[in-house]
């Protein structure tokens, strides 16, 4: 008997409906999930009208053929971009427009021819335009806002999928560098996002947004080797490459053309007589290693037009003592192109005061091989 009543008590919660079970538990009153008050789906309403998707048509090589000496096919690529600015510019990734024998922006249903205004390799962005104003444009948000367990939500059309959305966390902040047109020479980015948001492959350039549906940055790069693991620009530095793509049809990528020795320590340091006796103020303690030993130098660079050579240490720029590469990145990141820079540097054991002009890592790149 006791055994029938358990089978029927099982009986009655099997077939008795999960609202009835919900009402229950929360005094009968029934639950109900409105879509509208969860977070990402309102970002994504917010701001999807601001997302396009690109039809790109290109022509590939596909090597020699007797029959063919050019041997072209034409292919299709699907993607997404994002509206910047309300005359019709959109930004996308240079794998849309790079190549792009024609271009076809959908919007709400209607679509438009899109011209190449600019394709910027080092950031890994390109600006498109289409001859319609009054469009809706993202929000910019502060990216220096952006603090570690920020809610975000990652808008796009990876692999043709239109309007996808995903939602994660911000995990993390740190420095990183994209790709770049050579696939390792691309542009440190300062104070970058970790995000832990389902990203494709295909994700590059896909806006990001915090809980106000303003753009805190883009996907910058994507980890192949892990999973969910995101890296965003921040939206302040995508604003002023977007800013100098729309006003002067180009973008700045400050550099000198440095190569650090990646070996340099306190006991080399020692060696070669460089002052490392200066008290870190953070610490309290004594550097394990100041300055940035030079590897090598690109051919063309303003580094070589300076007359820096291999071997030379940079101790100090502007006046503020060098302690790794990243600090010399930064102060060179926070020039502008042409602007100078007044550097320190010890060469066979003695200062030398050398003023160098901050240059375009795309105009002069050259040889990276040492000269």
């Amino acid at each position: 008997m006791h055994r029938f009543i358990q089978t029927l008590l099982l009986a009655a919660l099997v077939f008795t409906p999960v609202n009835s079970l919900v009402a229950q538990e929360s005094g009968d009153q029934a639950f109900t999930f409105n879509r509208e008050e969860f977070p990402p789906v309102i970002v994504g309403q917010l701001a999807s009208d601001c997302l396009v998707t690109i039809q790109s048509v290109r022509l590939a090589f596909a090597g020699f053929s007797m029959l063919d000496p050019y041997n072209r096919t034409i292919s299709e690529v699907g993607g997404s971009g994002f509206i910047v600015h309300p005359d019709g510019y959109i930004l996308t990734t240079p794998d849309m427009a790079g190549t792009a024998k024609s271009l076809t922006i959908e919007y709400k249903g209607v679509e438009y021819e899109a011209s190449v205004e600019v394709v910027d390799g080092y950031y890994n962005l390109a600006l498109l335009k289409i001859d319609k104003t009054g469009l809706p444009a993202i929000k910019w948000g502060d990216s220096n806002t952006a603090e570690r367990g920020m809610p975000v939500v990652v808008l796009g059309a990876p692999a043709g999928l239109e309007r996808t959305l995903t939602y994660g966390f911000l995990t993390n902040i740190r420095d990183f560098r994209v790709t770049g047109p050579r696939g390792f020479d691309g542009m440190l980015i300062k104070d970058g996002f970790v995000i832990d948001a389902a990203l494709h492959g295909d994700a590059l350039t896909n806006p990001v947004f915090n809980s106000k549906a303003e753009l805190v940055g883009i996907v910058g790069h994507r980890d192949p080797g892990a999973q969910n693991i995101g890296y965003v620009m921040p939206s302040n530095l995508v604003k002023s490459i977007v800013d100098q793509m729309i006003k002067d049809g180009k973008v700045c990528h400050p550099w000198l053309g440095i190569f650090a020795y990646p070996y340099y320590t306190r006991t080399l340091a020692l060696y070669m007589g460089i002052p490392i006796d200066e008290i870190d103020p953070e610490t309290g303690q004594k550097y394990d290693v100041v300055g940035v030993l030079v590897d090598f130098i690109a051919q063309g660079s303003p580094a070589a037009a300076a007359g820096i050579v291999r071997g030379d240490l940079i101790l100090r720029a502007d006046g503020e003592l060098i302690r790794t590469i990243g600090d010399l990145e930064t102060k060179i990141l926070n020039k502008g192109c042409g602007e100078e820079m007044s550097l320190v540097i010890i060469r066979n054991y003695q200062l030398r005061y050398i003023n160098i002009q901050i240059g375009d890592k795309q105009e002069d790149y050259g040889n990276i091989y040492a000269i």
